[in-house]
């Protein structure tokens, strides 16, 4: 697996829109599949 693309849809009432969109984009740079395989990783983020 060379590329990965995550479609990600969050509902958090009261969360503030930035703050998941930064927690979603941690989670994403930090992931250890894409760190051991060398994946380049895009992603999609909707929160409601």
């Amino acid at each position: 697996m060379t590329v990965s693309h995550l479609t990600v849809s969050v509902s958090v009432p009261g969360a503030e829109v930035d703050a998941v969109r930064a927690t979603c984009e941690t989670a994403k740079t930090n992931c250890p599949i894409s760190k051991l395989l060398t994946t380049e990783i895009t992603m999609d983020v909707t929160v409601a």
